[in-house]
Parts: C-alpha cells; structure tokens; sequence
C-alpha cells in the first residue's frame, strides 16, 4: 500500500471541482507544547503543532482524513518552511499504521519564518491565490470533526444551493466545559436562507448597534452567542478577486468576514467594491432560472410566482417566522419568543420579534434598533430602507450572501486545538470515541510491550512501540509512540507524547508531557505541561505548571 504522492508543480490536464488548504501555523497559542527542541550546541528542533498527537495520531491526519473520506483529493498544506521536513515525514509514515492517504495528493507551500509568524489567512490566501484554479475548502490543521459531522454533507449544502453563497462557513457549538477556550462571539443568522448576516468583534461594547439596512434584508435574524468559528469554510473562485482588492483585510474571521457578510445589505460597499466585479453564473442556477416548475415557498408550501434565482427582485417578501418554525423551548434552541405586542414596533420597519439569549445578553429576532446587551432597549437605528433595493446593474445582492452551516454538540462533540484548553478536550473527546468503538483486543502484533501486572483502560491509547512495566496503571491517557513506563506508574487523564521516559514509581494525573521528556523517579505531576525536552527531578512534586527548557 503505497503514501499520499507529492506534487510542487500543479501540472494537470483536469480542474478538481474542489482545492483544499491546510493551515498549520506556529500555533504559539498552544506554547509551552510548541516550543523547540534544544538538541545542544545552540541548535534546536521545531515542534510543528500540526504533529502534535489527537488521539494517538498527528494532528493533521484528522482533517486530512476528512478531505479524503468526502473524495477531496487536491490537498495543499501552508506551513513555515522549517516544519515541511517534520511534517513530509510524518505523512510518508502513515502508512506504517492504520492511517492511509494514498488516494490523495499534497503539495506543500511553504512560509519563511517572518512570514509565518506574521500573516493570517487572507494574506495566505492572498499571497497564493495564483495557484487556485477552482473553489476553495479552507480548514486549519486543528479542527477536529465528529463522525457524525460529514464533510460531505457539508459540500453538497453548497453544491445544490440555487443561489450559491460567496462563502459557506461552518459554526459549531461551544463546549461548556473547554478551559481556556475563545470569547464569544455574536453572530447573526439568517435561518430562512441559511446566511450568516452579522460578525461581532466588539466584544467589549455594552451595547449593540444593529443596521437598519440588514433587517429590511433579513427580517429573521437570529442573534448568538452559542456558536464558535471553525475556520472551516467553502470559499467561490471570485472571491479571491475581492480578497486581493482588500489588502487592508488580513485575517479572515476577525476582517474579512465580518466585511463580506454586510455586503447584501450595505450599498456603499456594494458601490465602492464590486463596481467591476462578475459573478459567473453556476450552470444548475441558469437551468433553475428557466425552470418552467412552479416552486413552492419553504414555509408554508404555498406556490410561488417566481424562481429563486429568478430575475425579478421586486417579490422579495418581508414576512415572520410561523410559529410551526419558532424555535423549542427545551434548550435544543436559541431562545424563547414573547409575544409581539410585548414588544416596541417602530413605523415602517418589518414584523418586529425580540428573544433574551438563554446564556445572558439579548437576541433580536426580526428588530430594528440597538439592543443593550444586558437586555436595555435602545433606538439608536442606522441605515435606511432604500439600502435594501437591488442593484439597478452588476451583481444582485442576494447573490453575494455568505452561507452557514451549523452543527450542535449533540451531534457530536467537534472543536479546535487552538488552544491547550481545547487540545486537552479533544484528547479526552478522542479516547471516549476510540472505548466506544473498541471492537475486542488489539492483535499481538499490534499490541504494545506490557510487564506483569500492567493495567491499562479501554479509554486509553497505547502506541504499539510502547513499552510499559510491570504493576503500572495508565487509566484514559493517551501514550506515544517510543514511550518507556517505569515500574509501579500510575498514570491518569494523560497525554503523554513520543520518546518520553517516565522511572519507576512516578505518578501523572490530568497533565500534558511533550516529546523527549524525562519524568524522574517518585515524581509526581498534577495539571502541569510540560515543553519538548523537559527534564523533571527524582522525587519532584509539581502542580499546576508549566515547564521549558529555558
């Protein structure tokens, strides 16, 4: 069975319907786990963060598993020019195990240093936008789906969308018991059309202004705190058109996002922009177009006079939510509706509908005006109702709306390593799916060198090069490949990565130890991280810290 082939060149006699980008940065967020390997002499080893283990596996496996299990075969991976080495290698091991790439091809793009340390996604995107020829997946190596969140599913939500969204982003659910983990964020969602209309970087404000513009266009905005980024998003050809225009937009979920979404409802933006800017038209949207099939509203199935991509824009209705589609109160949605006649109407504005977010602060379901975000009501409005009106020539604007897809934690618990809180959870998440799908004992050949008396949990992973003494307990960890485990170890709730060495009698309870580490005798480690090449003294008692080699 042969590894995933490498390519520098895109030479190729056919166009992929897609092209995905792996973004595998520094990840300093995650230091000390990242930090560099002192080998001596001055000289050092990079720790890539896309190598760092989930579940007994190199971070970067997860996503690209995913690309593979949906048939996504061009694979680019952005990394700093000094981990390319490391993660090359890594990729050409996989085979060695049970992981096989070998219906996929990855072509490396590498950053000097300074450029890695500096530049965000749309810079890269930017700064590699010549080597795209198709839509984008943009992902970064740290997202890790559940089995029940399939990128295929997410692909064909865009594929058979008859008004194609600019971009599709996805938004997973908040765990609640991640440490350490991103603030929240407010965004604004279009259930109807499935759009993300809102981003909220403010994230210190009190209050909460919202355009008048973006509610003519979308009276039933939800607004919530619930969801988090995955920088997970299905990204059209022409938007890099727009990307390159916007130099001063470096990041995309901090800058660009937040700038595209307003653009079906912000004239201005649409005027100064998109002046020269063509939107191809897909070939099933123009087939729908001239579709003599009556097509039926999405709420009540009553027929409608026009197509969806149709070309006249004055039958944009402006209507509620019927209450068959208002959100459950049980907590499997966002929030609770009073009734409108509780509520401030304001004249000429739409059906006006205001729900209180069910983890504080206040959520605007179809409302004009700025909500306090600890409930106040304010009428400081901003926009005008002319801003809805479509382009009298150029792009339609409810063709440049930014698509959503949301996935909730009953579903399956999906999340970032982006940070040591969330590598933890992910971990722990990896474990609890790998003991639910033990399917027996693992084969001798497999299994790893265990001593008499040697305990170890079906919630935990062993690599099969491993060896483990006599009498030692090792109860939902995760154990690397090289790892030599002492005599009477009591290990728990561990990630303990390659090539550590732990002595006889050391105990490790809910830490995180790096590769090339040494845990001396009697140790004993409680909520500590430990740096690449860290060496802990016999007899040792830490708690809580957080350890380099300098």
């Amino acid at each position: 069975m042969s590894g995933p082939h490498f390519s520098h060149k895109a030479n190729r006699s056919w166009t992929p319907e897609f092209q995905a980008v792996i973004l595998a940065g520094y990840g300093t967020s995650l230091q000390p786990l990242t930090n560099d390997l002192s080998t001596g002499a001055a000289s050092s080893v990079p720790t890539p963060k896309a190598l760092l283990p989930v579940g007994n596996m190199p971070m970067i496996f997860h996503p690209i598993q995913w690309l593979q299990s949906a048939g996504i075969s061009d694979i680019r991976v952005v990394c700093p020019a000094s981990h390319k080495p490391l993660i090359h290698e890594a990729l050409l091991r996989s085979d060695e195990s049970s992981t096989s790439f070998s219906h996929v091809g990855i072509t490396f793009e590498t950053l000097d240093d300074s450029e890695a340390a500096s530049l965000d996604t749309a810079d890269i995107l930017r700064k590699f936008s010549n080597k795209f020829v198709t839509d984008l997946i943009v992902l970064p190596c740290d997202f890790i789906a559940p089995k029940n969140l399939s990128l295929s599913s997410f692909l064909n939500d865009y594929r058979v969308d008859t008004e194609r969204p600019l971009l599709k982003a996805l938004l997973y659910e908040r765990g609640e018991n991640v440490k350490d983990g991103p603030d929240a964020r407010l965004y604004g969602i279009d259930k109807r059309s499935n759009s993300l209309v809102y981003v909220d970087n403010d994230e210190g404000e009190e209050e909460l202004e919202i355009e008048m513009s973006l509610l003519w266009r979308y009276p039933n905005t939800h607004l919530t705190r619930r969801f988090l980024d995955s920088h997970v998003y299905i990204v059209r050809h022409v938007v890099l058109e727009l990307i390159n225009q916007r130099e001063s937009l470096e990041s995309f979920k901090e800058d660009f996002l937040p700038w595209v979404c307003k653009l079906p409802y912000r004239k201005s933006h649409r005027k100064k922009y998109l002046r020269n800017f063509k939107l191809p038209r897909d070939a099933q949207s123009t087939a729908i177009n001239y579709s003599s099939i009556p097509f039926r509203d999405p709420y009540d199935g009553r027929k409608l006079p026009f197509s969806p991509s149709g070309s006249d824009p004055g039958l944009m209705r402006l209507r509620t939510m019927p209450s068959s589609m208002a959100p459950s109160t049980d907590g499997s949605d966002l929030f609770k509706s009073p009734e409108p006649s509780q509520l401030p109407s304001i004249a000429g504005s739409p059906p006006t509908l205001m729900r209180q977010f069910s983890s504080g602060g206040t959520e605007i379901h179809s409302g004009k005006g700025l909500m306090g975000r600890g409930g106040g009501l304010g009428l400081g409005m901003t926009g005008n109702k002319e801003d809805d009106g479509e382009e009298e020539e150029g792009v339609r604007p409810r063709l440049l709306r930014c698509g959503v897809a949301l996935h909730r934690m009953k579903d399956g618990y999906a999340g970032r390593a982006n940070t040591i809180g969330g590598y933890f959870e992910l971990n722990r998440q990896a474990l609890a799916a790998a003991a639910a799908a033990n399917n027996g004992p693992v084969p001798t050949h497999l299994a790893p060198t265990y001593g008499p008396g040697a305990q170890i949990s079906s919630d935990s992973q062993v690599a099969r090069s491993a060896r483990i003494g006599e009498r030692t307990s090792i109860k939902k960890s995760v154990i690397g490949s090289h790892c030599m485990i002492g005599k009477n170890v009591k290990i728990s709730g561990c990630v303990i990565m390659d090539y550590v060495e732990i002595k006889d009698g050391a105990k490790l309870d809910n830490s995180i130890i790096s590769r090339n580490v040494l845990v001396g005798e009697r140790a004993q480690l409680k909520d500590c991280e430990l740096a690449p090449g860290v060496t802990v003294q016999n007899e040792s008692s830490l708690k809580g810290e957080r350890l380099s080699q300098w």
